[in-house]
């Protein structure tokens, strides 16, 4: 009996959150969420990129350096 409180929130939680998700999305328009969505995809390539960079940079100075 003490470990059914445990995991019934675990359980519980991902249909909370899809809930959640269902409401923001009835209550705004289908276009607005596409602008944060574009933002947060964009962003994220950049670092990505900048990652890339720093590593290659950095393989490539180590790489220097054995040498």
């Amino acid at each position: 009996m003490g470990l059914a409180p445990h995991q019934e929130p675990v359980a519980v939680q991902v249909p909370v959150v899809w809930g959640l998700v269902a409401q923001v999305q009835a209550h705004e328009p289908a276009e607005l969420p596409v602008l944060p969505v574009l933002v947060v995809v964009g962003t994220v390539l950049v670092l990505l990129l900048v990652l890339a960079a720093v590593a290659e940079t950095d393989s490539r100075s180590v790489a220097g350096y054995k040498q």
